[in-house]
């Protein structure tokens, strides 16, 4: 074995010694019926302590899985935040940070591509979602560029797209492009950066 191989083996067994769902703080969650049925009966908006290793185990599980039927479950989690693992408000990561991982549905979005990019557009420019949702969702839309090394793709995707919206629509995709100024792609492709927003 390489020492890349034996590098990434000892991380996946020290992620789960520590992480809370793999521990089985979350043992219900399995299979995507399992997921859907935590993420259905839970309120994203008042999750209790007690139920955070189980939503965080679901949406995990649906960043890998890439399912379109549950695009709009996932959206109603935009704001969740996950718990941090422990040690890691200390700095002691058993992994390089990822980008997005505060809110893990920014990532399970972000894998889904074509398929999210339309439904996370609606709420970046809807009114009736928080500053947070929206800049969110406009996260979710650039990682599903990146993903393809394409950050000046997701910009641009957001740029056309407010071409075609009414005012309010306007101005909430503007705040939402000048949060992508702020996020670790932006800081990590500085000059592509740069060049998507002249």
């Amino acid at each position: 074995m390489q020492r890349r191989e034996v590098l990434l083996i000892c991380a996946a067994v020290i992620y789960f010694l520590v992480s809370p769902a793999a521990r089985g703080d979350c043992p219900s969650v399995v299979t995507e019926d399992d997921a859907i049925r935590v993420l259905t009966k839970t309120d994203p908006n008042r999750i209790v302590d007690s139920d955070k290793p189980c939503v965080s185990a679901s949406i995990n599980l649906f960043t890998g899985l890439r399912s379109v039927r549950n695009i709009p479950l996932l959206i109603s989690y935009l704001s969740y935040h996950r718990e941090e693992e422990p040690g890691e408000k200390e700095g002691l990561l058993l992994h390089p940070p990822i980008e997005g991982n505060e809110y893990p549905v920014v990532i399970a979005l972000s894998r889904g591509a074509d398929e999210t990019r339309v439904p996370l557009l609606i709420i970046i420019e809807s009114d009736g979602t928080s500053q947070l949702e929206r800049n969110n969702a406009a996260h979710a839309i650039l990682l599903s560029f990146l993903k393809d090394s394409d950050f000046n793709g997701g910009i641009q995707y957001l740029r056309t797209a407010e071409a075609t919206i009414g005012p309010s629509g306007k101005r909430n995709l503007e705040f939402a492009l000048k949060y992508l100024q702020t996020v670790p792609a932006c800081i990590r492709f500085k000059q592509e950066c740069s060049n998507a927003f002249r």
